[in-house]
């Protein structure tokens, strides 16, 4: 059974070598390694050592790419790979030896499997698993709910995707929460999963100066308004309407949380005041605000301000207030 790895490669001069090494050099041997390369000028250094890997390993394939973004990369990946299964890395992460091979093992039982992470921080470490193997073989709100209190649904890491059961790829030009939706759409696709404990991914986290991870944070809102619409319209189909709103409510409590993150880039007062006008009238984010059951006084205070749109009170905001709110 052969397994498409995919890998698009941007700006990860330093770390590409740690990255594909970690590919090659997995115990499960029956890979096609398909790289997105960015053509571009800058990048001929990039490409040299992607050559290399050529040269050694008649498994790895480049493909080049002029448009930019992650998503239209992956998509170009899915077009090309001819595996049963997709598996996909970012360039500047890296696999345990046997991350793919625990993964498999699990292919003949289910067509999603889902495996553990590590993020690794510039100070500490966070760990996402399971802690034991579990096998659903039909979708719940229970398993939904499970998934996403694990963190599992949020990126793409150490996961397996049966190809000819994939409906929609990625959405063009979003390069924050993509990973979200793409899962979303393909769980309720399938409506069954397998979490595997095994840790076999490590995910390097803001590393880079030109990582995602840093040039997207002040525009992580911007991405996540763009597919709400679209999320909030798979919850409907899959749920009854007292699960949706919990369900949204899990969502949506990030939008906000982005919100008020981006509101911190913007300079002046009177341009953050503007910009709260706008977006606080919306109905994805007027949703939650009327939907939230504050948990403590400060919160119901923050809520009340929030309801009644005084913004020069609320450009005034500690944004750690928010963090703890928002992103529990």
């Amino acid at each position: 059974m052969k397994i498409s790895v995919i890998v698009p490669i941007f700006d990860c001069y330093d770390y590409i070598d740690r990255a594909l090494t970690s590919i090659i050099n997995q115990s499960y041997k029956n890979l096609e390694i398909i790289i997105i390369y960015k053509k571009c000028r800058e990048l001929k250094s990039s490409y040299k050592k992607i050559k290399a890997f050529m040269n050694k390993d008649k498994r790895v394939k480049v493909y080049f790419q002029r448009s930019a973004g992650i998503s239209n990369a992956r998509n170009l990946g899915l077009a090309k790979a001819t595996g049963e299964w997709l598996y996909f890395v970012d360039a500047d992460d890296e696999l345990d030896e046997n991350a793919i091979k625990k993964l498999v093992q699990f292919c003949n039982i289910s067509n999603f499997i889902i495996g553990g992470e590590e993020k690794i921080h510039k100070d500490f470490k966070q760990v996402f698993s399971t802690g034991k193997d579990c096998y659903c073989p039909k979708l719940s709100f229970a398993d939904f709910i499970f998934l996403f209190n694990n963190y599992h649904l949020y990126s793409l890491h150490n996961k397996l995707y049966k190809k000819d059961l994939i409906k929609h790829g990625f959405l063009k030009n979003i390069n924050y929460a993509e990973d979200y939706l793409f899962n979303l759409e393909y769980l309720f696709s399938v409506k069954n999963f397998v979490a595997v404990a095994s840790v076999g991914y490590y995910y390097f986290y803001k590393h880079r100066p030109n990582s995602i991870c840093v040039l997207e944070e002040k525009n992580k809102y911007d991405g996540f308004i763009k597919i709400l619409p679209r999320i909030n319209k798979i919850i409907e189909r899959n749920f009854t309407p007292q699960q949706q709103i919990q369900i949204k409510l899990m969502t949506t409590k990030k939008v906000v949380l982005n919100l008020f993150r981006k509101m911190t880039h913007i300079d002046s007062n009177q341009a953050r005041q503007a910009f709260l006008k706008q977006e606080l009238s919306r109905k994805e984010i007027e949703f939650i605000i009327r939907n939230y059951i504050p948990q403590t006084a400060e919160e119901r205070q923050i809520l009340k301000i929030l309801n009644s749109k005084d913004f020069k009170r609320i450009v005034n905001f500690n944004i750690a207030t928010i963090d703890k709110i928002f992103n529990r």
